[in-house]
């Protein structure tokens, strides 16, 4: 089960690949593909930490047998994760595209725009 999700996976980490070189070109460096993976890390971390926050109070709320609330948390937790598995998916594509960026500056020779 795991091999299917990984494979449907990998399907979308290209497919945000394509989209994010669509919309700005290679990083002109390492520096620049860093400073684009920490940002994605940092989001991604954060949606981690909000689901996080969602297991102390489940807990609590079995143990009170409230169902409602078991059932809000599990809205909460759901929400948190769907965007922590979008954060993940940018960052697997960011850091493809550190070494995508890489092998085109090694061939080509390339250099941002600006210092054309």
């Amino acid at each position: 089960m795991i091999d299917t999700l990984l494979t449907e996976i990998d399907d979308i980490v290209c497919s945000e690949y394509a989209r994010a070189n669509k919309e700005h070109p290679a990083f002109a460096s390492d520096h620049e593909g860093h400073d684009v993976l920490c940002e994605e890390v940092t989001e991604a971390v954060a949606e981690m930490e909000k689901v996080k926050m969602t297991i102390g109070p489940m807990a609590e709320a079995i143990r009170k047998n409230d169902q409602k609330a078991v059932a809000t948390i599990a809205k909460a937790a759901y929400n948190a994760a769907y965007h922590l598995a979008a954060e993940a998916v940018q960052v697997a594509a960011m850091a493809l595209k550190i070494q995508t960026s890489q092998k085109l500056r090694e061939k080509t020779r390339w250099q941002p725009p600006f210092l054309k």
